[in-house]
């Protein structure tokens, strides 16, 4: 009699992990399919190639996803071999670059592509970098493109445009709030001192 209701007990205690797996497994799925959609690899990849084949958090929230979703996605695609994470010891950042086989498969693409400060409308002068530096010196060693806009009276497109040049020259390193504000974080700590 004993030995049948331990049997029973655990056909239903299976039964009902089975089932949480089962509900685990296909929500998670669910999830993975409406990220997707949302942004779909092409789009990342597109994203990548416009920044030197290099895909970052901030990149994909500047695009519309929270920072989890961003996160999620680049693990995505990472599992599905589109892009590989490696570390840079020099900034302590992970960072996500193209597989070698899709930046050949993926020309450089025109969509999206940003202007640089010479062609942006608007533009009565070019932000030089020492004025940056010395902006975000004045600033703590952030800036956002908003803070820059203002601080120097250039349009906040030639402001994003240049903070994200100086990041590429490893100049600046980003950072991203809670609440997903992009900030730039000057790296040579010893200018603040």
């Amino acid at each position: 009699m004993l030995a049948l209701l331990l049997i029973f007990l655990g056909i239903i205690v299976t039964g009902l992990l089975g089932g949480g797996l089962y509900w685990s497994v296909t929500s998670y799925q669910g999830r993975v399919r409406a990220l997707a959609e949302k942004m779909p690899d092409a789009t990342v990849v597109e994203l990548a190639m416009e920044n030197g084949g290099e895909v970052t958090l901030p990149l994909l929230i500047q695009h519309g996803l929270t920072a989890g979703e961003a996160q999620s996605r680049l693990w995505q695609m990472q599992a599905n071999g589109l892009i590989q994470q490696s570390y840079d010891w020099a900034t302590w950042q992970s960072r996500y670059v193209l597989q070698g086989k899709i930046r050949k498969n993926y020309p450089q693409s025109s969509v999206g592509r940003r202007a640089s400060t010479s062609q942006i409308p608007g533009s009565a002068r070019k932000l030089t970098d020492a004025e940056v530096i010395q902006l975000a010196i004045r600033s703590g060693g952030k800036l956002t493109p908003a803070a820059l806009c203002v601080k120097a009276e250039v349009p906040v497109d030639e402001a994003k445009a240049k903070l994200e040049e100086l990041y590429r020259k490893e100049i600046f390193t980003m950072d991203v709030s809670e609440t997903g504000t992009l900030t730039y974080v000057l790296l040579d700590r010893d200018l603040l001192g």
